[in-house]
């Protein structure tokens, strides 16, 4: 079949699920495009990368990718031009679009009503956006304003949007919670789509790892904490420093992504002032192909107030993981005995809890056995995006 994929922006050298997704389903031998906006999305610690792709077509792949001329503002708001032009030309049995916060996606159902197609929305948040202003950035008026402007004009035109789907996709419990009650969508609606893994290109990687803490230098016997990401302060790093206290001088953190400069450099500044400061490695963004290098030198990852897909990737390695109980997302591959849960709300109950588990390392391998054997066996990308094609078949796509 031919299926459009409709984004605001288009990564492949980052490895976001947008690009896993089409490259299987392409290698699956569907005809694949994405449409998307020439621009590239403002990434925490990559300020000075260029953000302008340029319009032209490009493969990735098997993947076609259409850049178009766009407006980048901000706060997520990117006007296209001749979005719905290109998609309709290109004749597609599918189009998925990737978020409903984008105005192309919201014009969607406008097309369908002119051309035969299956339309497919999936949703990835699972903070409202007004809500997200009002935690994490206080009163700032601009902010606020374009808080005013997703609640009155965006979510009313998703709805909408939404109301006119052949089938939606929350890709994590908190984000279905969200489209009922944020957007009034009946729970009935939402078929639940978790995030996968490339396994490809992140494994288990001894070597590779014992490599990795050498050339960071980190002692062989030393007990390496995880947390990797893109870090702001709604992370709460700064609450994994005591952690590394706690345990003593064998005791390092890797951080291995990079964040707001201010916030990072706070976070450092107090590590040094802790007296762990050499304990606390910061290593900035990397390549993807190098993640499971660095993944696989640690012991335990930490995740204590919020996870993500690289959750998920840190598994795939074999490093077991610690959640906070208040995280939804990927609780279930800590259930399935990847790992731990903690109370999330008593990070002055982190240190003692963390060092008793890292006490028991026999432990630590077996879980960390556990959770590479879950990824690989149910939330691999190939098998998500095979579930993709069903969910197409399902909604009446040739």
């Amino acid at each position: 079949m031919r299926i459009v994929h409709v984004i605001g922006y288009f990564q492949p050298q980052f490895g976001f699920e947008e690009t896993y997704t089409t490259v299987h389903q392409a290698a699956a031998g569907h005809e694949v495009h994405v449409v998307t906006t020439e621009w590239f999305a403002k990434i925490p610690g990559l300020e000075k990368r260029a953000r302008h792709a340029g319009v032209r077509t490009e493969t990735h792949r098997g993947v076609t990718i259409h850049r178009l001329p766009g407006i980048d503002l901000p706060r997520d708001l990117i006007f296209v031009r001749g979005g719905l032009a290109k998609v309709a030309a290109l004749e597609p049995d599918v189009v998925h679009a990737h978020g409903i916060q984008q105005p192309l996606n919201l014009l969607l159902p406008r097309l369908k009503r002119q051309r035969s197609f299956v339309l497919v929305y999936d949703y990835h948040f699972d903070l409202s956006f007004d809500r997200r202003i009002r935690r994490y950035h206080g009163w700032n008026p601009l902010l606020h304003l374009a808080a005013m402007e997703y609640r009155l004009i965006r979510r009313r035109a998703a709805r909408r949007a939404l109301e006119r789907a052949d089938a939606i996709l929350p890709t994590a419990p908190a984000s279905a919670a969200q489209l009922t009650s944020f957007f009034d969508i009946p729970q009935e609606r939402l078929q639940l789509m978790q995030l996968g893994v490339d396994i490809e290109r992140f494994d288990r990687d001894p070597a590779g790892g014992r490599q990795m803490r050498r050339e960071l230098g980190i002692p062989a016997e030393a007990f390496v904490l995880l947390f990797p990401g893109t870090y702001s302060v709604r992370k709460r790093v700064e609450l994994l420093l005591p952690i590394v206290q706690q345990m003593g001088s064998e005791a390092f953190l890797l951080l291995v992504g990079d964040g707001e400069p201010s916030y990072m450099d706070a976070v450092l500044a107090e590590a040094a002032r802790s007296g762990i400061g050499d304990r606390v490695i910061r290593t900035g963004i990397q390549p993807p192909q190098e993640l499971k290098r660095y993944f696989s030198a640690a012991d335990l990852a930490l995740f204590l107030s919020s996870a993500s897909v690289t959750t998920l990737e840190v598994m795939a390695c074999g490093v077991p993981v610690v959640l906070g109980n208040q995280v939804d997302f990927q609780r279930e591959a800590v259930q399935r005995g990847g790992g731990w849960l903690v109370d999330g709300s008593r990070p002055d109950l982190w240190p003692a809890e963390i060092a008793r588990m890292a006490a028991d390392r026999a432990e630590i391998a077996r879980r960390g056995v556990a959770a590479r054997a879950y990824v690989r066996s149910e939330r691999s990308y190939s098998a998500y995006a095979g579930k993709l094609i069903e969910i197409y078949r399902a909604c009446g796509a040739r």
